[in-house]
């Protein structure tokens, strides 16, 4: 796959997000960690997305976002995020936001993910 549009990186970005979390080091899955960011200013999706490229291209095989929740104002615009990375370690994730200084990062929790599925009856 050869990713020219930024559709395409989407894609490959997601399917590569995938295979290394099912496949990560030693068949392992990586651990998780929950990134928050409080926006400096409410912002648009058009505002946070170059940043948003950015970060992504700074990911490494050590540290890649997998995904993340929008906290929105009355207006419908961005407030604070929290992002769930699959990383080595906190370090890794923080090396990622390290070449985003402009990205805002308040702070990174060691995660462990639950399914409700796991307790339905």
């Amino acid at each position: 796959m050869d990713p020219s549009t930024d559709a395409d990186i989407g894609k490959y970005s997601a399917i590569l997000n995938t295979y290394r979390y099912l496949h990560g080091e030693g068949g392992e899955q990586m651990p998780k960690y929950l990134a928050v960011h409080t926006m400096p200013g409410p912002a648009t999706t058009e505002e946070v997305l170059p940043l948003v490229k950015k970060l992504m291209k700074g990911e490494t095989r050590d540290a890649y976002w997998v995904g993340a929740w929008g906290q929105n104002n009355e207006e419908g615009k961005f407030t604070k995020f929290f992002c769930e990375w699959n990383a080595k370690n906190e370090k890794a994730v923080r090396d990622v936001f390290s070449k985003t200084p402009e990205f805002p990062l308040d702070a990174i929790y060691p995660m462990t993910k639950i399914d409700s599925e796991d307790f339905r009856e």
